[in-house]
């Protein structure tokens, strides 16, 4: 089903050393929180509004701008 593509859930695995780190995987689907612009910056970057840069284990991907504006055109059409 649809709405339940990348809908982000709790990681099964916590970091062996102390180190900031994201124990949940937001959903993605429709990129909710970021607008087409935001997402492509955020996807050469590693940088998001207001916030600071990824959280491991998240990696810091740095695609570029075609890459970029490809794959956010593909998460936000999963919200439709």
């Amino acid at each position: 089903m649809k709405e339940q593509w990348l809908p982000g859930s709790a990681l099964a695995f916590k970091s062996t050393v102390p180190m900031p780190w994201m124990p949940v995987a937001p959903a993605i689907a429709g990129l909710p929180t970021l607008t087409h612009a935001q997402a492509v910056h955020f996807l050469m970057t590693g940088e998001r509004p207001g916030k600071p840069t990824v959280t491991p284990p998240m990696p810091e991907y740095r695609f570029d701008k075609a890459d970029a504006e490809a794959i956010a055109a593909y998460l936000k059409s999963l919200s439709r």
